[in-house]
């Protein structure tokens, strides 16, 4: 009885420590260059003009995300809110969403502010280089993507009567602090049916199941020949891999140098020579360093074709093996291939799952999985049409075993048709007391 009374305690002593903490980090950040780092991106806020606050003009909901998978995952919602004339805020803690949330704004700089949290600058007030979370915030209704349970935000409904709403809710490693957490929300959107029975013994708040990715996969899905033909080399990739018949081609997604061991071995190679196997390759990282392990990689492997990058194609001569070199068009490139590959599960986890099953792909992937929420969405969809291995050398024969399994159309349909039913029941949200 006494778990959710203490657990409010401690994120108000653990709120006020954070006063003198920022003070001594402050005062000490040249002696750690991620601290000074990290102080000079959140200084930003003092400058920036999409950080000045909506104030008395208030905004009708606020967004927190915690990098850019966060983002895009609620997307959405936040751009059916934009449809609807809805003022936003958005609140993220990663440089890696900042240059997309300042494009956002850009385009729609009278409904939009944002904040990067003040994590080392916290404090109550503004205060010279001091900022203050509570002061930015105007809206009444606060959306959470995932599990960044920072106590200043879970303060903004115990002390400030805010509602606060869980997108994308999972119990991944739990413990004592997250499930406290969950206490606090309003209303929950897990993101798998499994979840949403972990959740429920938590708490008694509404709780529905649903991936905010979806509506947006679908949308590129729909349009993936378009954007693909904007770029020329991609148009040629387009062009070609139509043509092949459904056999002859296969696309390796989100892929780690690790995630190659799957084509050593004879079969692979009479595959890629004798049946004129084409194999799109598309790295995780696009870096230069990490571009050249996966070169390494597959050239030690002594595949019996030349390995071409898409950026370097000319004249429409497309090698077997091909190697994506920049990014942006992963999920458009799925519609090309009956079945994928993705990477990650040879090394820290696999990522971005729910691409290729609404692109009608069906997906092979290694057997770190277990941190994946769109792995477990998609298993609970799809489970005839995903494979999972325990080792690299076992990708041949699933890869020939699901050439026999046809792709679940309906229950595809059922999902798309319930993301309307989804964001219109979120926007319905702004207008409870």
């Amino acid at each position: 009885m006494m778990s959710y009374p203490l657990f409010v305690f401690v994120l108000i002593v653990s709120t006020l420590l954070r006063i003198p903490l920022s003070l001594i980090l402050i005062v000490f950040k040249d002696l750690s260059p991620f601290l000074k780092d990290r102080i000079l991106f959140e200084r930003k806020n003092l400058i920036d003009s999409g950080t000045a606050s909506f104030k008395d003009r208030k905004a009708d909901a606020l967004f927190f995300m915690a990098s850019e998978g966060e983002f895009e995952q609620v997307r959405p919602l936040i751009d059916l809110f934009i449809l609807k004339k809805k003022k936003i805020e958005l609140v993220f803690t990663s440089p890696s969403v900042e240059k997309k949330i300042k494009d956002f704004y850009q385009l729609h700089e009278e409904q939009v502010r944002y904040l990067r949290l003040p994590l080392v600058s916290f404090f109550p007030i503004n205060f010279l280089y001091f900022q203050s979370l509570w002061q930015f915030v105007s809206a009444k209704h606060l959306f959470l993507c995932r599990y960044d349970f920072y106590p200043e935000i879970l303060l903004l409904k115990i002390l400030f009567r805010k509602k606060l709403y869980l997108l994308s809710g999972a119990i991944k490693k739990p413990d004592w602090y997250k499930l406290q957490s969950l206490k606090t929300f309003d209303y929950i959107l897990a993101v798998t049916n499994k979840e949403k029975i972990e959740i429920s013994k938590i708490t008694k708040v509404e709780i529905d199941v649903f991936d905010l990715r979806i509506p947006r996969i679908i949308d590129r899905s729909h349009h993936f020949e378009s954007k693909l033909s904007q770029h020329e080399n991609l148009k040629w990739i387009l062009n070609h891999y139509q043509k092949l018949p459904n056999q002859s081609k296969l696309i390796l997604g989100n892929i780690w140098p690790s995630d190659l061991d799957i084509l050593n071995s004879l079969e692979w190679m009479a595959l890629i020579k004798d049946l004129d196997l084409n194999i799109l390759i598309v790295p995780h990282k696009i870096d230069a360093k990490f571009l050249a392990q996966c070169e390494k990689k597959l050239m030690d492997l002594n595949l019996p074709s030349r390995i071409s990058k898409v950026s370097q194609i000319q004249d429409f001569q497309i090698e077997k093996i091909q190697l994506l070199d920049f990014s942006g068009y992963l999920c458009e490139c799925y519609n090309l291939f009956p079945i994928s590959y993705v990477g990650g599960g040879f090394d820290r986890s696999i990522h971005s799952v729910l691409e290729p099953v609404f692109s009608q792909c069906k997906l092979i992937t290694g057997p770190k999985i277990f941190r994946s929420t769109e792995w477990d969405l998609s298993f609970e969809m799809v489970p005839n049409e995903i494979r999972v291995l325990k080792n690299p050398e076992s990708f041949y024969n699933e890869f020939i075993a699901l050439q026999e399994v046809d792709c679940d159309l309906s229950i595809r349909r059922k999902f798309a048709n319930g993301s309307t039913k989804i964001l219109e029941k979120l926007q319905s949200l702004l207008n409870e007391d």
